[in-house]
């Protein structure tokens, strides 16, 4: 399905242009149906060069004959983006936003009427192939063009279909997800400094644990409580340790995170 679609992708920031890389190097996806338009003119051309993507210098040139118009420009840009869609979209595409806040109702205000339109949330792990993205379908989205959709985060990562209610737990939890284990690697990193270890060493025993602990989560069907209780030895130092997360309230610290970052994706979006 993927392999014989024309794929606009308007705005190549960090988000986007790591959509792009993960398509263009897509085993079914000839980097020539992928066409890229970002008002940085030098952003977008680097792009190019480094995937092979068709790199537009006018809008009007990115969008004309796509199958899928990936929107991913900043939620405060999203309306005046659209706006200039005028005249040069059909309302037959798909229209895919990552716009955090920016309902499938604002953004089908803006189009044709009819138009079918896709809110996702990625998160930058896209950047190395491992994103966790969910997606959710606006009022007139068909199941084909929802499988499409999926299959166009699944080429960089792991997605999922939610419902748009839903959209801003996710950006709280894996939207947002992933500064708060960068924020933990470096404070596990910055711990096995304290206590002697090369910070070299320090960080990468720290990243290759969360990559271990998502995996064992992610493929053995476990509870992360089982896993959690499988480390502790009565007595030993693994419990230990998390007696003084308990005590410096560490897991309400995380849910309140998730919590804070959800509420602000509500705020954008009103």
């Amino acid at each position: 399905m993927l392999g014989d679609k024309e794929i606009a992708v308007v705005g190549v920031g960090a988000m986007g242009g790591s959509l792009v890389r993960a398509l263009a190097a897509h085993p079914d996806v000839s980097p020539a149906s992928v066409r890229a338009f970002d008002v940085r003119r030098a952003v977008a051309r680097a792009l190019g060069r480094q995937t092979g993507v068709r790199v537009c210098a006018a809008l009007e040139e990115c969008l004309a004959g796509a199958d899928v118009v990936l929107i991913c420009v900043k939620p405060h840009q999203v309306e005046p983006c659209l706006r200039q869609f005028e005249g040069l979209v059909s309302g037959n595409e798909l229209f895919i936003s990552v716009a955090a806040g920016v309902s499938t109702e604002r953004i089908e205000a803006l189009l044709p009427a009819q138009s079918a339109v896709v809110r996702a949330m990625p998160n930058i792990a896209s950047t190395v192939g491992q994103a966790a993205s969910a997606l959710a379908p606006g009022r007139h989205v068909s199941r084909a063009q929802m499988r499409l959709a999926l299959e166009i985060f699944r080429a960089a990562g792991a997605a999922f279909e939610v419902e748009e209610a839903q959209i801003d737990a996710v950006t709280g939890l894996s939207g947002s997800g992933l500064a708060y284990a960068f924020l933990f690697i470096e404070a596990l990193a910055d711990g096995g400094v304290r206590e002697g270890l090369p910070r070299d060493l320090a960080l990468a025993l720290a990243a290759q644990t969360l990559v271990g602990a998502g995996e064992m989560v992610r493929t053995l069907g476990k509870h992360p409580a089982q896993l959690k209780d499988s480390v502790c030895s009565p007595g030993g130092t693994t419990i230990e340790a998390l007696a003084t997360l308990e005590g410096r309230g560490f897991r309400g610290a995380v849910i309140d995170a998730v919590s804070a970052a959800a509420r602000r994706s509500r705020q954008l979006g009103s």
